[in-house]
């Protein structure tokens, strides 16, 4: 099915990611510990769908994804992943105990040892949020920010507009800086800096080159 869909393709970009679904039940105890214990950083429990999780979604999909772009000859494979990937210990991997940002790593890796032309973008936190106002997260009006390894993670520009990521996605079809490179997307805030015109000019930016190391943290098994 996979290849029926591909065929006549000469590009593909992989956007597929597990969805984590919030047990409300677990917010009785977030207020509990919060209002009543006085108790900051309890957090709510999540979980994945049954053939949702992210093994599946962004380990094992992703791979027949790539594995039939290489039967089929695709010229190029972008795959938008997620920061982060370098902390086993961050929440996101907590959430249903799904490890999800290790299995997107894992696909990565897969990736970028297939052989295949490859561009693949680890975008910092999604604006707006979930139940976040709109107002201050269109695209096209920030300057946007390359690293490698995590490098922005901590910083206070580690979020980006979804908009702002749709079009480096897209021009990063047509861009051949951006071949066989690795790298964390972020942006300023608004008002702040020059405004993002064209992947070219953004990969320039880099002060070294744009290769994830891939070499670290240990990887799950299937």
């Amino acid at each position: 099915a996979l290849k029926e869909a591909m065929a006549g393709c000469d590009r593909l970009v992989i956007l597929t990611s597990a969805a984590p679904k919030l047990v409300v039940s677990s917010l009785f105890g977030v207020m509990w510990n919060k209002y009543v214990m006085q108790k900051a950083g309890v957090k709510p429990s999540f979980y994945y769908k049954e053939g949702q999780e992210p093994k599946q979604v962004d380990w094992v999909c992703q791979k027949d994804q790539i594995d039939a772009a290489k039967d089929l000859g695709i010229k190029q494979v972008v795959l938008i992943s997620s920061m982060g990937g370098t902390k086993p210990d961050h929440f996101l991997n907590t959430m249903g105990n799904g490890n999800i940002l290790l299995w997107k790593r894992k696909a990565e890796k897969y990736l970028v040892e297939s052989g295949l032309k490859y561009t693949i973008i680890h975008p910092g936190g999604l604006l707006p949020h979930y139940g976040m106002s709109k107002e201050g997260c269109d695209g096209g009006k920030r300057e946007l920010l390359v690293e490698t390894d995590d490098a922005l993670l901590e910083s206070d520009t580690r979020t980006i507009p979804r908009e702002d990521v749709a079009e480096v996605t897209v021009q990063s079809l047509t861009t051949k800086e951006a071949i066989d490179t690795s790298w964390d997307l972020t942006s300023k805030k608004e008002g702040e800096g020059e405004v993002f015109t064209t992947l070219a000019k953004l990969l320039k930016t880099a002060n070294k080159s744009l290769k994830t190391k891939y070499d670290q943290p240990q990887l799950p098994n299937e």
